[in-house]
């Protein structure tokens, strides 16, 4: 459930609404920040708004959206206030995800480049501050407020150099959705249409050779075809090959309804034949040095991390500042995290409305 409406939001929302105007103030240079009767007006309408449109958040939207751009201050895309604006394509934005408990702030202006970080409520009053993000960000919450994690790493270091570990893992993990294929092409939440759930039933029904001895032969095809692109993809990273420019440093393999050129290849060297996975995504990435793998329609991504004793998988991603913390928590070291306590400075209204309602 996205969206509990027993739950008490007004922390998050306050803290939110704080963290916009704040940015905002800072950001656009307008002189009604320095207004307090303007500042107190527009936090007031922007709990309003954002409290109103908190029980409209779903699978599809995921969270309520603050933004100052060269219209003005929208909630949810609805024109607020046209008092404050900023130029061009600049812009202040506030995420607001009620599953998690989380705000994520983002900013891009002449002055500074695009920043943004998450904040996360903790059960004791604290934020967590960090550029992690995910359905697994609570594991780290766990480990700062109990110290314990249900955070583990996977062993499988095959390989003599980080290309063939990914090579290898991406072929392990596909060998593994073909093993027992799923076809999802809706949200579970969604109502699923008699002839949705019809195909589903005929895809699974499809005649399919996916023996053991066919996936040994198809897993060996598809990291010797993988290894060769991510061998491409690196060496024009590193500008040694084709020099025509800026390079994506992933490899994207996926199916929609049938496999891509990749994935079809290693089968047709294998001689398997089956129904593929519906809406299943894979991106190796070599800049972030991860696998994200996503199976089934909107289903949340997997991150298969690269560490040195195997793979960290989890659904969390960010900088590898931070990514490389939640490895030390499953290796049960003990790394910092930058906790804090809110500060309302500028709409210290909001800090008197948190005190009552934490």
């Amino acid at each position: 459930m996205l969206y509990d409406p027993e739950k008490n939001y007004a922390p998050l929302i306050n803290f939110a609404v704080a963290q916009f105007v704040g940015a905002a103030a800072a950001m656009s240079g307008s002189k009604l920040f320095r207004d307090r009767k303007f500042v107190a007006s527009l936090s007031r309408t922007l709990v309003w708004a954002t409290r109103a449109s908190m029980s409209e958040v779903n699978w599809v939207t995921r969270s309520v959206d603050i933004k100052l751009d060269s219209d003005g201050v929208k909630v949810c895309g609805t024109l607020l206030n046209e008092d404050v604006k900023l130029e061009n394509f600049n812009y202040v934005a506030t995420c607001i995800g009620p599953e998690h408990e989380s705000v994520l702030t983002s900013a891009s202006t002449e002055s500074m480049p695009e920043t943004r970080y998450v904040d996360y409520r903790l059960d004791n009053g604290k934020w967590l501050r960090t550029s992690l993000a995910g359905n697994t960000i609570r594991d780290v919450g766990e480990y700062i407020l109990e110290g314990t994690t249900g955070l583990e790493i996977e062993g499988g270091c095959d390989g003599n150099d980080d290309l063939q570990r990914y090579a290898r893992r991406a072929a392990a993990i596909w060998r593994k959705l073909l093993e027992k294929p799923e076809y999802k092409n809706l949200c579970p939440e969604e109502e699923h249409p008699t002839e949705v759930v019809m195909c589903q039933m005929l895809a699974e029904m499809a005649p399919r050779n996916n023996t053991a001895d066919v996936l040994n032969k198809f897993e060996s095809a598809l990291f010797k075809l993988t290894l060769e692109r991510l061998k491409e993809l690196d060496l024009r990273q590193k500008g040694a090959g084709d020099r025509r420019g800026w390079v994506p440093p992933y490899l994207h393999i996926r199916v929609d309804y049938g496999p891509d050129l990749l994935l079809r290849s290693a089968a047709d060297e294998a001689g398997l034949d089956m129904e593929f996975p519906w809406k299943t995504d894979m991106n190796i990435d070599l800049e972030r040095k991860v696998i994200d793998v996503s199976a089934g329609y909107r289903a949340p991504p997997a991150t298969h991390h690269l560490c040195e004793e195997g793979w960290l998988v989890c659904q969390l991603a960010g900088e590898r500042e931070d990514v490389e913390k939640v490895i030390e928590i499953a290796r049960g070291n003990k790394p910092k995290f930058d906790l804090f306590r809110p500060s309302f400075d500028l709409v210290p209204e909001l800090e008197r409305a948190a005190s009552r309602k934490t």
